[in-house]
């Protein structure tokens, strides 16, 4: 009589067949992510939602986002750089995504509802340095300007000030969140922001429609080049995509 254990070497064979007859597939590496880098201004902050669901509809890319100020963009490799207005003498791909206004704001309190060309002109050059010069309280005006390299600040300078510097005595707010802050706790500021970044901490006044055509400019995406592949898809989400149904809440329609 054979011993069990003669048939033990034909059973591990038998075994080790099987396995390898029912041992899944190898699969193929994944593909590894395109990196996708895009720069936002300070004022621009708004967008990250948007920008952040049109990488989603991406899963093929790794996105990375930067915040960067307007006059530093360039200085940085990137495949889109976002910001509000063309800069000056710009020889860059250009495509609009939306919409923003500049808004003059004060406090709340404030009594005066509008501003003539003139008296806004005036008020942040230091000529008029008291708000009863324009219908207001008897109190010191607490100018409040954003940095240079900001693009809202080239926007107010170009559309109002144009060659006038901003009066010595004026604060400086690094951003649009500092600006709200500053003003919406200082019952003699005045100020600007994006209509963007607007909340009841703050009043807008009213200007001249002439004026306020100025302050009105394109939220662009800028790129060496046209965009291609990746990019543009991208940039095509943010301009009629998911992104774009995000964009429409939160900024106006020219």
């Amino acid at each position: 009589m054979r011993s069990c254990f003669q048939y033990l070497p034909i059973l591990i064979l038998f075994t080790v067949l099987i396995n390898a007859c029912n041992a899944p597939p190898t699969l193929p590496p994944l593909p590894t992510p395109q990196p996708l880098t895009v720069l936002y201004t300070p004022a621009l902050r708004p967008i990250l939602n948007a920008v952040n669901a049109c990488a989603l509809q991406q899963p093929e890319i790794a996105l990375l986002v930067k915040e960067v100020s307007a006059n530093f963009q360039d200085t940085i490799d990137a495949d889109l750089s976002l910001r509000i207005g063309l800069p000056k003498n710009s020889t860059a791909f250009s495509a609009p995504i939306t919409f923003d206004e500049i808004l003059l704001i004060v406090h709340p309190t404030n009594p005066v509802e509008t501003l003539s060309y003139g008296e806004i002109v005036s008020i942040f050059t230091g000529v008029i340095s008291n708000w009863t010069k324009v219908n207001g309280d008897d109190s010191e005006i607490a100018v409040w300007i954003n940095y240079s390299d900001d693009d809202t600040h080239q926007i107010f300078q170009d559309g109002i000030l144009q060659t006038l510097s901003p009066t010595t005595l004026s604060n400086l707010a690094p951003d649009p969140e500092a600006m709200l802050t500053a003003v919406g706790n200082n019952p003699t500021a005045i100020g600007y922001l994006p209509r963007s970044w607007l909340s009841p901490s703050v009043k807008t006044i009213e200007i001249p429609s002439e004026v306020r055509e100025k302050l009105i400019q394109p939220v662009l995406a800028l790129a060496s080049g046209e965009p291609q592949g990746e990019s543009r898809v991208f940039l095509f989400c943010l301009q009629s995509g998911k992104g774009q149904e995000i964009i429409h809440d939160i900024y106006i329609e020219e």
